[in-house]
């Protein structure tokens, strides 16, 4: 069987020019011999695959045959119809001729002084690059019924130069599942800020913004809804609006006072176990700011005076 080039270089078969050329940086500085003394039978091994590897997938004439036949028709060469072989392949350039012509140096050492001439660290280049953290704030609608919520993110990008960076915005979709949590982590793997060995990532924290009459409990939810005095004590219909646009006619049949809660079920927002919460109906009794003379008579003779404590 024979070498998998992609695999090699840590890429897909799909992967761009930009893609196999990132990974060529980052391992060939790994394994160059003269990083690697103490290992040097593995790492000569190792370096030569990967210079290789690079040559025949940089090269689209070259990519297309081992993508096709693989690497035993690529060096053999393809069959000439009579009986031999023709257009077989071989490596012109030793791996160093290759490394010096991609970083313009033979040594990786002289390298990293490139890295620390351009503002970059060695290690830091070979290192993960931290992830861009974002805070997406979203109201109690979007989370009630789900949406998708588009953020544009600056990052910072290797210029054409190979030694400076440049900003470009990213537009992301951001998925706001019905239900989703204050504090909800939404990753996008290879998005963020980029040096020349690695791509990081950009995380996204989805936080609640505060809403006007609506607040959140766990999956529950409770809504602040103003009722007149008269429909407190003696009956009526409260219409409620809902966060996806229906409005909720709830029955008051009992007295309620200031405070008071009526439950309805399955009004909440969804939970992880697919069920909805229960919205709470909070009331808050409001009063004319006047009242005739006669009115606070007849108010008088129709409710009952409070019975006073006995006295033992």
């Amino acid at each position: 069987m024979g070498k998998n080039y992609y695999a090699l270089l840590g890429v897909s078969r799909l992967a761009s020019d930009v893609d196999i050329k990132r990974a060529f940086r980052k391992l060939a500085l790994i394994w160059h011999p003269e990083r690697n003394p103490t290992d040097a039978t593995n790492a000569r091994r190792k370096f030569d695959d990967i210079c290789e590897a690079y040559t025949v997938l940089i090269s689209l004439p070259t990519r297309a045959i081992y993508d096709l036949h693989g690497e035993d028709v690529l060096k053999r060469g393809q069959p000439d119809g009579q009986g031999g072989f023709q257009g077989a392949w071989a490596m012109k350039d030793s791996s160093e001729e290759v490394f010096s012509k991609f970083f313009g140096a033979n040594n990786p050492f002289m390298v990293d002084a490139a890295l620390l001439a351009s503002g970059q660290q060695p290690s830091r280049a070979l290192a993960p690059v931290e992830p861009i953290r974002v805070v997406l704030y979203v109201t109690l609608e979007e989370v009630y019924t789900g949406f998708l919520r588009t953020v544009t993110v600056t990052r910072q990008i290797v210029a054409p130069d190979q030694q400076t960076t440049l900003d470009q915005p990213v537009d992301l979709q951001v998925p706001i599942r019905p239900g989703m949590a204050a504090g909800t982590r939404v990753l996008f793997r290879g998005m963020g800020n980029q040096t020349l060995m690695h791509t990081g990532d950009i995380e996204v924290e989805v936080q609640l913004a505060p809403h006007p009459t609506y607040r959140r409990q766990g999956n529950d939810l409770i809504v602040r809804q103003s009722v007149y005095i008269a429909d407190a004590l003696g009956g009526g219909l409260v219409r409620v609006p809902m966060l996806d646009g229906r409005t909720l006619s709830v029955p008051i049949a009992q007295v309620v006072c200031a405070g008071s809660h009526k439950k309805i079920a399955g009004e909440g927002l969804v939970g992880p176990d697919g069920q909805r919460g229960d919205l709470f109906v909070e009331f808050n009794v409001t009063y004319p700011d006047q009242i005739p003379f006669d009115n606070k008579v007849a108010i008088r003779a129709l409710l009952p005076a409070p019975i006073a404590p006995s006295r033992s």
